[in-house]
């Protein structure tokens, strides 16, 4: 569910439902790197990267698709902070991290 949101660019809730998935321990890698791209869309750079390292030591890393987009993603967002041109997050192609 928090692919969805993050699809939707809604990084608030899809935190909440990777957040949840995390403390369940559903998909954990996975939930971790999504919960460290919403980190990213929120501006929270510091918790992303906590995620981000957490996410693939838990896996997400064997997924080199994984690790191209969450630097994409972060690229675009610092971009985005000081320029102030919104980019459209359909233009960044999302891997199947869930």
């Amino acid at each position: 569910i928090g692919m969805l949101y993050l699809q939707r660019n809604d990084a608030e809730n899809a935190l909440l439902w990777y957040g949840k998935a995390i403390d369940e321990k559903m998909n954990y890698g996975g939930a971790l790197g999504g919960a460290a791209i919403a980190h990213l869309l929120l501006h929270n750079f510091q918790q992303a990267e906590e995620f981000y390292r957490a996410a693939i030591l838990n896996g997400a890393g064997s997924d080199a698709g994984y690790i191209k987009y969450y630097h994409d993603v972060k690229e675009t967002v610092k971009a985005e902070k000081f320029t102030g041109k919104h980019n459209d997050p359909d233009d960044l192609q999302q891997p199947d991290v869930n």
